[in-house]
């Protein structure tokens, strides 16, 4: 999922950068393919900032928080359009209080905040996996009514992941969503599980 416009009313096409970035999406294409869970909504998405916000985040010494753009996910229901669920979600990257006098530097905590599940047809549960050759996040979430995910993930300033902000504004995730009372949702490799 990216940015809708008029030019593109489904969504931008995905721009790769390196050749990298696409042998990293190749990867989750294969090991989607091994899995083959038919009850599973499954969505790549960018979630991005505008340059000016990067770059005035970058200029401040990458303090502060950072708010994503809102990205919007439909899982559609085969039998009945009325019970389509829209579920949004956005990134933040908090800054951690005290981390720059307990470890010597600013670090920042991922959170994601969710949005649509008070009006969903059901809950969800959700994994979500960035999709980038020089590092892994990857998030379980156990029911998507929770509004803000605060998770485990925390960043220094240079770890790959805020490196690669200050070169392109955008995170890649796969995001898989599936009705909680369709059974599991299985871990695509060792770490999820």
């Amino acid at each position: 999922m990216t940015k809708c416009s008029g030019e593109y009313m489904w969504g931008e096409p995905l721009k790769f950068d390196t050749l990298g970035d696409v042998e990293a999406l190749g990867v989750t294409w294969l090991e989607l393919s091994e899995i083959s869970d038919k009850d599973t909504y499954t969505f790549v998405a960018d979630f991005g900032w505008r340059p000016e916000t990067m770059q005035s985040f970058v200029d401040a010494g990458c303090i502060g928080k950072l708010d994503s753009a809102l990205v919007k996910v439909t899982c559609e229901d085969p039998d009945d359009n009325d019970r389509d669920d829209d579920v949004r979600f956005r990134v933040i990257l908090r800054p951690e209080e005290n981390s720059k006098e307990l470890t010597g530097m600013s670090t920042h905590r991922m959170m994601l905040a969710i949005s649509g599940g008070k009006v969903s047809s059901c809950p969800y549960q959700i994994f979500c996996h960035t999709v980038d050759p020089t590092y892994q996040v990857h998030i379980k979430i156990e029911d998507h009514r929770t509004p803000m995910v605060e998770t485990q993930e925390v960043f220094h300033q240079w770890h790959p992941l805020m490196a690669g902000l200050k070169q392109r504004p955008r995170l890649r995730f796969l995001l898989r969503l599936k009705a909680l009372d369709s059974g599991p949702l299985d871990a695509m490799c060792g770490c999820c599980g």
